[in-house]
């Protein structure tokens, strides 16, 4: 069961991870993201991040090892750096490979 991470106190990653017996150190050899990022994620100083899908892709990460609720994590980080939410493509937009490729996979 993850851990819910929204609420109107500043948020202790550092110690939702420690409380749960889980060094940093460990999270870094499981993920393989540098100890850096790692502390710049439980600063919630995402500037700090490469930017873009690697920084998604390092709060996941981070996330999915510490066991709290990546939505929430990813949330705070979009907010944080003026990111809009991703939103789902409409079936319509997609290009014609696409859909193909949609329609080819799609349960029947």
């Amino acid at each position: 069961m993850g851990v819910n991470v929204s609420s109107s106190k500043p948020l202790d990653l550092a110690g939702l991870r420690s409380r749960k017996g889980i060094s940093l150190e460990q999270v870094a050899e499981s993920t393989k993201i540098s100890m850096y990022a790692l502390r710049a994620i439980e600063a919630l100083e995402f500037k700090k991040l490469p930017g873009g899908i690697y920084s998604t892709n390092y709060i996941r990460q981070y996330a999915r090892c510490v066991r709290c609720d990546e939505r929430q994590l990813l949330s705070l980080y979009q907010a944080a750096v003026g990111a809009p939410e991703p939103k789902p493509v409409a079936r319509e937009a997609r290009s014609g490979w696409m859909r193909f490729l949609a329609d080819s996979w799609a349960p029947r």
